[in-house]
């Protein structure tokens, strides 16, 4: 899709559970049993997916690894496609006045800092 779309249409997103946050065994997600076996949540007992356990930061490295595309291309498929899709122009970049969201990762695409309205939250 990336080499046919261009980057300012393309919305990257994730529907992740709670479960990516909980290790591999027996959880609820909505008051149904579930099963996570490597990062994958299962109804219990069925092989029926229960959700998704893909974080946004590991979706925006799978993105990176498959396209081979710079991030700073990949960037605005992150954050600022979002926000001028729903008309909030003081979101989804940095710039003086606006809103100061920022999630912050090492090389290895993990989580250092979250930054919410200019305040860090880690």
């Amino acid at each position: 899709i990336f080499s046919k779309v261009p980057h300012h249409n393309i919305l990257l997103i994730t529907d992740s559970t709670s479960a990516s946050w909980q290790p591999d065994g027996p959880a609820q997600l909505g008051g149904l049993d579930v099963e996570i076996k490597n990062g994958i949540a299962k109804l219990s007992n069925t092989d029926t997916l229960a959700g998704s356990t893909l974080r946004f930061n590991e979706g925006l490295k799978l993105i990176h690894q498959i396209t081979d595309l710079p991030l700073k291309d990949l960037i605005a498929t992150t954050s600022l496609n979002q926000a001028q899709s729903l008309k909030l122009p003081q979101l989804g970049k940095i710039d003086e006045g606006d809103t100061a969201n920022l999630t912050i990762l090492d090389h290895q695409f993990q989580v250092q800092q979250t930054i919410v309205n200019g305040h860090p939250t880690l």
